[in-house]
């Protein structure tokens, strides 16, 4: 619920893990690149870059990390899903490589 012009209004929240950082929890549940992408940014604050020609957009994640933690996310996606990333000077995290096809 929001108030928007001095009356309640209902609306759907962008994502599941809207509030990860209440619960600690973030789920993916057949989750494109970009709503990974979204969520990984939203919940830790930083700048998630990728290159447009990744295949990985065609891939769905399906996980569930209740112990949200950047580095084991990333080494878990690198496990499952052969993404790879590189964390950068500025903070920003580079995903430079799938293993989707």
């Amino acid at each position: 619920m929001i108030f928007k012009d001095n009356n309640l209004a209902i609306t759907r929240l962008p994502s599941r893990n809207w509030f990860s950082w209440v619960d600690g929890i973030l789920v993916f549940e057949n989750a494109n690149l970009r709503e990974f992408i979204r969520d990984l940014s939203n919940h830790f604050e930083i700048d998630v870059q990728w290159d447009n020609k990744l295949s990985l957009l065609k891939c769905n994640f399906n996980h569930r990390f209740e112990s949200i933690d950047l580095q084991n996310i990333m080494e878990s996606m690198f496990q499952k899903y052969g993404v790879e990333s590189i964390q950068e000077e500025n903070g920003a995290l580079m995903i430079v490589q799938t293993g989707c096809s």
